[in-house]
C-alpha cells in the first residue's frame, strides 16, 4: 500500500525545471510519521485517495492498466484530469493526497532553500496523543 501511496504523491509532486520533486525529501520517513501520528480518518482518506488515483486511468486516460504502469505523459495527463475533475469528490480525493504530500514536500530542507526560506529547526518531539 505504501508503494501506491508515494506513486500517486510522486505523480502530483514531480521534480520539474523549477524544483524538486518529492521524490527528492525524506518521503519514507514522512509516510512512517504520518501513519503514527495522522488522526485514523486522515490516514485511511490517504490510502482511499491513493487507491482511487492508482485504479482509474480508464476513466480518465482511457488506459486499462493502474496509474504506476503509465508512461509519464500519460500520468500526467491522468494527475491533471483527476484534479480537475468535474466531481467535487473526486477533486477532494486528490486534495488529501496532495495536503500530506505538501506537508512533507514543504518541510524539505532543498525545496524551501529553493524558496529562499530558511530550513524549519529540527522537530523537538513534544507531540502528544493524550
Amino acid at each position: 500500500m505504501k508503494f501506491l501511496v508515494k506513486h500517486a504523491m510522486q505523480a502530483l509532486y514531480p521534480t520539474t525545471e523549477h524544483g524538486p520533486g518529492i521524490d527528492q525529501t525524506h518521503l519514507d520517513d514522512f509516510l512512517a510519521r504520518y501513519r503514527r501520528e495522522a488522526p485514523p480518518a486522515m490516514y485511511a482518506g490517504l490510502l482511499a485517495a491513493s487507491l482511487a488515483f492508482e485504479f482509474t486511468p480508464p476513466l480518465t486516460v482511457g488506459q486499462l492498466k493502474p496509474a504506476f504502469l503509465l508512461s509519464p505523459e500519460a500520468l500526467d495527463a491522468h494527475a491533471d484530469r483527476l484534479t480537475q475533475h468535474d466531481a467535487y469528490a473526486v477533486r477532494q480525493l486528490m486534495l488529501l493526497i496532495k495536503l500530506a504530500a505538501g506537508l512533507c514536500w514543504g518541510a524539505d530542507a532543498q525545496v524551501r532553500e529553493g524558496m529562499n526560506l530558511r530550513p524549519y529547526p529540527a522537530d523537538p518531539g513534544t507531540w502528544q496523543t493524550t
